[in-house]
């Protein structure tokens, strides 16, 4: 195999790995009775009414989060306003660590007469975790303080030291996320 063969075998891999740690699965839900035509505005829940959508513990992650979602909302066309939004918005982040187990076998020994003889096998299973991270973002009609749209997208929340690459897996989950907001009609 040449070189330059190797090379874009390489480069692939790393980019298939790539795209399945930042892979993200999400799910939607809207009220078929609200009309997504009319809200142009919003603004965010105030955290004692937010009922469970309130802010990340880390203020840092809140603040990304928040940055992330108001940026989404206005290149769909909204405004963010102070007062008298036709929609208030809350999120939750809510972690999970999973656990699956790899099994590895060893082997050791010679095969004698006719394939039969002494050997040692020895099997060794170890727990893998992984951190999977769900962002819960809802929308309430302000006027009569309604569901009208949430959504949830899911994404492996192993560590990242890189604070470029954080705040882009941010913003990919929040676009993701908000994939079908509005609602298509």
């Amino acid at each position: 195999m040449s070189h330059a063969s190797t090379k874009a075998i390489l480069t692939v891999s790393a980019l298939l790995l790539a795209a399945c740690a930042s892979a993200v699965s999400v799910n939607s839900d809207w009220s078929p009775s609200a009309d997504f035509s009319a809200f142009e505005t919003f603004a965010w829940l105030p955290p004692a009414q937010d009922d469970g959508a309130g802010p990340a513990s880390d203020p840092i992650m809140d603040e990304r989060i928040r940055m992330s979602i108001e940026s989404e909302l206005v290149d769909r066309g909204m405004q963010k306003v102070s007062e008298g939004a036709d929609l208030m918005v809350g999120y939750q982040i809510t972690t999970r660590t999973n656990v699956s187990y790899r099994t590895t076998g060893t082997t050791w020994g010679r095969a004698g007469w006719g394939g039969w003889g002494g050997g040692v096998t020895t099997m060794r299973t170890t727990p893998v975790y992984s951190q999977a991270g769900t962002l819960l973002i809802r929308f309430y009609e302000t006027h009569d303080k309604s569901l009208v749209w949430h959504g949830s997208g899911q994404t492996d929340m192993r560590h990242i030291s890189d604070t470029r690459e954080r705040q882009q897996r941010i913003d990919e989950l929040v676009r993701r996320t908000l994939r079908e907001f509005p609602p298509p009609q």
